[in-house]
């Protein structure tokens, strides 16, 4: 459903049924016969209509290569994004068309398998770069070996979470192919590769034969390509171009969960993980103060989701993070810990969902 997150006019619509995202094709049987689409037709005010556009030259306009009056909505999404060929033609101004729904706060969906394979993929990575890095300060092998099998069984278990968001998960394969354009393929190809090399770099560690050089060669691809991951998961959410999904708001996030991860491989929690979780907290609340925001942007529907719909879920966010944090002092013991960390990400993760609000269309309903 990847593109029914980065269509900003709310076109695409996933089908339960069929486990496929759908839209409109403007009736194509119909336009080869010589037809008008069935909602051209059915409407009694003749208010819309298809015809032949210069495509090239609607699109110069979007992009600011021609001049002339402006054919789109001025309170829409940028059209520069998909260059659309609609033309809407109105007496009145543009700049007075607001969406009918702008001041209505609706929560999204949580996509929990996403929450899951964003959260646990992104401890793994951490986990395995913090074992390397732990491996390159001279640590013992003994001590490297569980927590890096830990990693990866954080990892696995976040790219089996991911086959659950799927409408039909046996042509999951499919995802390869748009890696020239898409950021989702680009993401789970980074995903296997860092996969392959982190399960080389734990072969090394576990092997009956001391390998340490090739063992810190490893390393330092399990650092290169987590990097490479983790860039390319932000910018699935980044290239949707939602406000709150911005890499300044999602960048931040998932390089936190990462870090966390890195300090749980490393074994050294204490004074980081407490300043990793308040850290992130604070940074977190700070789209809160856009709630005084005098027009209806996507920021205020988030502040006004946070502190209405979402209220529950935010302090619940808020007190999981500061028991963490007091946890992270209190020398609790590695797998509780681990788990109550695990239980902060997934709260945050689940209002990194939920909150955000799409620019909505001029006109469009509830």
């Amino acid at each position: 459903s990847y593109c029914v997150l980065k269509c900003p006019y709310d076109v695409p619509k996933y089908s339960e049924k069929r486990g496929i995202v759908r839209k409109c094709d403007l009736c194509q049987g119909r336009l080869a016969d010589g037809e008008a689409p069935a909602c051209v037709q059915a409407c009694p005010s003749s208010a819309i209509r298809v015809t032949t556009v210069d495509v090239a030259t609607v699109r110069a306009l979007h992009r600011g290569e021609v001049t002339g009056a402006n054919t789109f909505l001025a309170a829409s999404p940028d059209p520069a994004y998909t260059l659309p060929t609609s033309r809407y033609i109105t007496r009145r101004g543009p700049s007075e068309l607001h969406a009918a729904d702008e001041d209505r706060l609706r929560p999204e969906a949580a996509h929990w398998p996403l929450v899951w394979m964003l959260v646990l993929t992104q401890v793994g990575i951490g986990v395995l770069m913090g074992v390397a890095l732990h491996g390159w300060a001279g640590a013992p092998v003994e001590n490297l070996r569980s927590a890096s099998a830990t990693g990866m069984l954080a990892l696995v278990a976040g790219l089996i979470a991911s086959v659950f968001h799927l409408g039909r998960p046996l042509k999951a394969w499919r995802v390869w192919m748009g890696w020239r354009t898409s950021w989702l393929s680009r993401e789970a190809i980074a995903l296997n590769a860092f996969a392959g090399v982190a399960t080389m770099f734990i072969a090394t560690l576990w092997c009956p034969v001391p390998l340490p050089k090739v063992s810190l060669l490893f390393g330092a691809a399990v650092i290169l390509s987590g990097v490479a991951a983790v860039f390319a998961q932000a910018m699935v959410y980044v290239d949707t171009r939602r406000t709150y999904w911005s890499g300044r708001e999602t960048g931040p996030r998932f390089v936190a969960t990462v870090l966390q991860g890195m300090v749980l491989g490393a074994a050294v929690w204490p004074g980081w993980v407490a300043l990793a979780v308040v850290g992130t907290v604070a940074f977190e609340w700070q789209v809160l103060a856009h709630r005084r925001d005098p027009d209806w942007t996507p920021l205020r529907r988030t502040a006004g989701l946070l502190v209405g719909p979402l209220h529950t879920g935010l302090m619940i966010r808020l007190l999981l993070a500061v028991i963490t944090a007091i946890a992270a002092c209190a020398d609790l013991p590695l797998l509780p810990f681990s788990l109550l960390m695990v239980g902060t990400m997934v709260s945050e993760r689940r209002l990194f969902f939920r909150a955000v609000s799409p620019d909505r269309m001029p006109g469009q309903p509830s």
